[in-house]
């Protein structure tokens, strides 16, 4: 019975990796989709790596979770397996979430004025602004001696406050899916103990 009651709750803690998996992904694509959504300029540098790395966290977090899933179910070295994917999985998302809160250190992002979205300067590369950083400003390139940023121009600002807003949720929404992986991987080590 107490066997019974540790695999639904670990199965219900799968179900919440999975809704956390789907959130990842959803933000991370379209934090990548629309990462510069102007009419093509050539020279205009791409997005950032950890877009979409993002993507693919959120993807493999998905499908770990449905795999071990199904296979917590099984008896086939059931308890080997699933703690072996979630440590992957534990790793993977909390390197991605590190690495885009690291990108957002020292951002705000509710903060709406034009110094904390430009910077000090106003141009380029928008010291001390929301602009200034590769996840948010939707690409830069130079044209002659002037810079452009694709979210820099006014009817374009508050993207770099929903950008940031959305990576911010993106990083938390990976420490929440290690979270909950954390609590899987100890009911998996006690369904273990019991087996031996």
């Amino acid at each position: 019975m107490q066997h019974k009651c540790n695999l639904i709750t670990s199965s219900v803690l799968r179900g919440f990796q999975i809704l956390l998996s789907i959130i990842v992904l959803g933000l991370s694509v379209t934090l990548f989709k629309n990462y510069n959504t102007q009419p093509p300029i050539p020279d205009l540098s791409k997005a950032p790596m950890i877009l979409p790395l993002g993507a693919a966290i959120g993807s493999l977090s998905l499908i770990a979770a449905v795999f071990c899933l199904a296979i917590a179910w099984t008896n086939f070295l059931r308890e080997y397996i699933e703690m072996l994917v979630d440590v992957v999985i534990v790793v993977v998302n909390v390197v991605g979430g590190m690495i885009l809160a690291l990108k957002l250190r020292g951002l705000k992002c509710g903060d709406n004025s034009d110094e904390n979205r430009l910077g000090t300067s106003f141009d380029y590369p928008y010291n001390g602004g929301l602009a200034n950083s590769d996840l948010l400003n939707g690409g830069c390139a130079r044209f002659g001696s002037v810079w452009y940023c694709a979210n820099t121009t006014p009817e374009r600002l508050n993207l770099l406050n929903l950008r940031c807003k959305q990576s911010q949720a993106d990083s938390a929404f990976m420490f929440l899916t290690a979270v909950v992986l954390f609590g899987t991987l100890t009911l998996t080590y006690l369904r273990f103990k019991k087996s031996l």
